[in-house]
């Protein structure tokens, strides 16, 4: 499913994925805030569903969060948050990350506004670029020492941090 084939399609609630779909884009369903849920196909051999959320099959990948969501539970084996997997859920107020979570990918948290607390567990290492861009509501922000790569414009925006703690490991 390709960039922006189902952009802005704003009364759209449900979406069922087929064991056929092999790629999905990560702006495939861009500004469809009035989604509810992605159920896909448990004989998809490349995606699965949990909790109304897009995951690789074997979970350790989001792919992509209804905008709508309030909150999400997370299953603990996660390592990666995709790019844009939670870009523009402007509902999302406070996320618990899975500690093996090692990776944040580009705009994953992008214009997540009412975010006001997040834990980055210590085993992230990377964090792409514009990946908390535009999150106001985050006041305090500690880097754990594994992280090595802060990316291009990674806090643009978030114009409530007053506390940032940053590892001697960053480059």
């Amino acid at each position: 499913i390709s960039d922006y084939a189902f952009w802005m399609c704003t009364e759209l609630k449900n979406v069922v994925l087929p064991a056929s779909v092999s790629y999905i884009s990560d702006l495939a369903f861009k500004d469809c805030r009035g989604i509810n849920a992605y159920f896909v196909d448990p004989d998809n051999p490349n995606y699965s569903s949990i909790d109304g959320c897009i995951y690789s099959k074997d979970s350790k990948k989001l792919f992509k969060v209804p905008e709508i969501k309030e909150s999400c539970l997370l299953p603990e084996g996660l390592k990666c948050v995709g790019s844009r997997a939670f870009c523009d859920c402007t509902k999302l107020k406070e996320l618990r990350l899975p500690d093996q979570l090692s990776e944040i990918e580009d705009f994953a948290f992008y214009g997540c506004w009412q975010l006001e607390g997040i834990n980055l567990p210590k085993k992230i290492m990377s964090i792409g670029k514009y990946a908390f861009a535009g999150c106001s509501g985050i006041e305090t922000l500690e880097l754990s020492g594994t992280v090595e790569v802060i990316s291009a414009h990674d806090f643009d925006n978030c114009t409530a941090i007053k506390n940032l703690v940053i590892p001697a490991a960053v480059q």
